[in-house]
Order: C-alpha cells, then structure tokens, then sequence
C-alpha cells in the first residue's frame, strides 16, 4: 500500500524548526487527501493540537512537493480558529497554536514576495513573545531552569527572524534588531543560535545597500563558521557556504569592473575552495542544500573555463549542473531542476557551447511549463531566443527536440 512516512528526529534545527525525515513512496493524491481532511475533523472535535501537529506534517509534504499555493489555501482555511480576525490576537485558550499560524503566515508573506506583511506578522508574533519572557529576562541568569532559558532561545529566535526580514527589505535596522538578538544569545551562552545570528550578520553586511561592507560581511561569516562544531554540520556548511557566494559576487562586481582576470581567477578559486568545503560539511540526505552547491560549483567552472579558455572547465560546469538536476528530479522537485537548467543554459551561452545551451534553454522552458510557471517559461523562452540568434549568427542550426540533460 503506497505510505507517506513522517518521522521527527530528537534534534532540532538552528532555526528552531523540528527537524522531519521524509520518505514519499505514495501517489501523493490519495494519501494527502486522507491527511489534509484530517485537519477540519479535529477541528471539529476540538483537538487543536493534533490539528496543528497535522499541519505541521502538511507544511513539510507540501514544501517538499513544491505545492506552495495549496499551502497558502490550507493555512488560510484553518487560521480562524486560532486567529481572531478582528485584532490579529490569539483566540482564548489557543495562544501556542496561533504562534505556529501566524509563523506560517509569515512564511508564506515571504514566499510570495510580500516582505511588508512578512515584517508585519513577525512583529505582531514577537511581542506576544515579549510578553511571556518577561520573567524570563528578569531574572539572573543563575536562576533560569530549562524553561525560562527556553523562552529568551526563543526570544532571540524571533528577533533574529525580524532581522533577517528587514534585511530583506534592505533596511539597515537589521542590524540594530540582529544585535539584540545577539546580545541574548551571549546572555543564554547559547552557541548554536549565536551562530545562526553572527550569520546573518555577515550576510546583512553583504546585501544591505546602505551598511554593505564585503570585509565585515567575510569578518562575520568566519565567525559564524568557528561557533560551530567541525565535520558534518548544517550551520557550518551554510556559514561557509555563505563565504563562497560572496567570493561569487565579488567576481562579478569585479568582472563588470573590467578587472584583471588574474585578480577575477583569485575570487573563483576561494568561492570554488568555500563551496567544496560547504559540500563536505552538508549531510548527504539534505539534498536541497547539496544540489544548491552543486549548481553553483557548475556555475564558478564554467566562468574559470571562460577565463582560462579550457573545455575541461566547461564539462566539470556540466557535470555539476548534471548532479543537481538529478539530485533535485529524485526529490520530485521539478521547479528548482528547470532553474538549475536555467543556469546551465545561461553559463553555456557564455562560454559559446551554444549546443549544450540550447539543451539545458530547451529542457527548462519544456519543465516551467509543465509546472504552470508562466513567469519562468517566459524567462526561459527568451534565453531560448537568445541562444538561437547566436547559432544563427554562427551558421548553426538548433537540433530538433532533445531529451533533457
């Protein structure tokens, strides 16, 4: 019989999200239709909690399964019986049950590119939490039990989520939210989340306009990286993954400089160097992160092949590209596989293989569409126009419809 298989592990992310093993081996039609229907049941019988552990099944198959729109509806469908609609405030006697929905709220805010209702539903979900660590952060530290350093984890957790916001939003007030968050962090002597924050730090310096700063962005992320354990670990291989895209895009500032490519070869060696070191402390189930790495590592083989003129740079680019696409296809994630053949199309363009180009163009556009992605079938289509001006202006010819790469 075709099962879906949600199991949650002891441990718990750096974000504070529980962490869920995931094995889809159904038709996920019939068995997340008997799932989803769950939830107004014991919502009828007043099992909010089995009605929120539900959702957070459901938040899981459904970010897994790319179904970000059915999502949204589901959340929507189930937030007023935690949500009073009026005021946005808890309905009595659901107040854990409201955090979780307005989190998911937030999420979704930003999902769809709403970063205004993103900061908005943050905000209101952290003076709720404020409120109940008060005692919290009254008290000395000596006396804290688990809880009440539980409730100032917690805290700083939300603040570094508004941060991380407003530093979407390009506001510089990120860091005056990031320091707090830090500050608690300290307080609590807790290590893993003052990693997660120092990092954001770092990327904050790097994506901010106003406070943009690539040497503090690279000063913060090293720090990041020695707060956390060495070998396997998701937050060091974020952290030092982190270093290699901005090795990444200050290649590309420099290249659009019209720099010497001695000085261009340097930055695409450290980014190369960072990625393959994220890629060896990133577990091997964590397939998304893996495919991300391995995308750009095709992306920074194929600019070093541009510079240093090698089709050898050029098939390690393709192979690259190649083991993300699969990694991704086996995660039924067809989205991200038609992006990385995006990137692929793009990078092959650049360095004139304008055959693979067509390939990847070709394979992209045909897996947007398929996706009902109109947006990035448009993206892809004109990438698609480009690449068959130059083999036209070569004297080439496209082939006819190959299958994908």
């Amino acid at each position: 019989m075709p099962i879906l298989r949600l199991q949650q592990s002891p441990d718990r992310s750096n974000d504070g999200d529980n962490h869920y093993n995931v094995g889809v081996t159904f038709d996920g039609r019939t068995a997340e239709s008997r799932f989803t229907f769950a939830v107004p049941d014991q919502q009828k019988n007043g099992w909010t909690g089995a009605a929120i552990n539900t959702m957070q099944g459901l938040r899981i198959l459904y970010d897994h399964t790319h179904r970000p729109v059915e999502w949204a509806r589901l959340v929507d469908e189930i937030s007023p019986r935690f949500v009073d609609p009026a005021s946005g405030s808890p309905v009595a006697g659901n107040d854990d049950q409201w955090s979780m929905i307005v989190e998911y709220r937030m999420r979704i805010a930003i999902d769809q590119g709403d970063i205004s209702s993103a900061e908005r539903y943050q905000r209101h979900h952290l003076n709720w939490i404020r409120q109940r660590s008060a005692s919290a952060l009254a008290a000395p530290r000596e006396s804290l039990d688990d809880a009440g350093r539980n409730r100032i984890r917690t805290l700083c957790l939300s603040i570094e989520r508004l941060g991380w916001i407003q530093s979407a939003k390009g506001d510089g007030e990120c860091l005056r939210s990031l320091a707090e968050a830090l500050t608690l962090c300290r307080r609590n002597r807790d290590r893993p989340t003052t990693a997660v924050v120092v990092s954001h730090i770092g990327n904050a310096y790097r994506e901010v306009h106003s406070i943009r700063n690539y040497d503090k962005a690279e000063k913060w992320l090293h720090r990041s990286v020695g707060l956390c354990p060495a070998g396997v670990h998701m937050g060091r291989a974020a952290a030092l993954a982190d270093i290699g895209f901005l090795s990444l895009v200050r290649f590309r500032e420099a290249a659009a400089a019209g720099s010497d490519p001695v000085d261009l070869h340097a930055h695409l060696i450290t980014a190369a160097q960072y990625y393959t070191e994220a890629l060896g402390a990133t577990p091997t189930d964590a397939g998304h992160r893996v495919a991300t790495i391995l995308n750009q590592m095709g992306v920074i083989m194929s600019e070093l092949g541009n510079i240093l003129i090698g089709d050898t740079w050029q098939d390690e680019a393709i192979a690259h590209f190649n083991n993300s696409i699969r990694i991704l296809e086996a995660l039924s994630d067809r989205v991200r596989a038609a992006g990385v053949r995006f990137n692929a199309a793009g990078a092959m363009l650049r360095a004139n293989r304008l055959a693979d180009a067509w390939q990847y163009a070709a394979a992209s556009t045909q897996d947007f569409d398929s996706c009902n992605s109109p947006q990035d079938v448009a993206k892809a289509g004109k990438l698609l126009v480009q690449i068959e001006a130059a083999m036209k202006a070569t004297g080439s010819a496209p082939p006819g419809n190959p299958p994908p790469p």
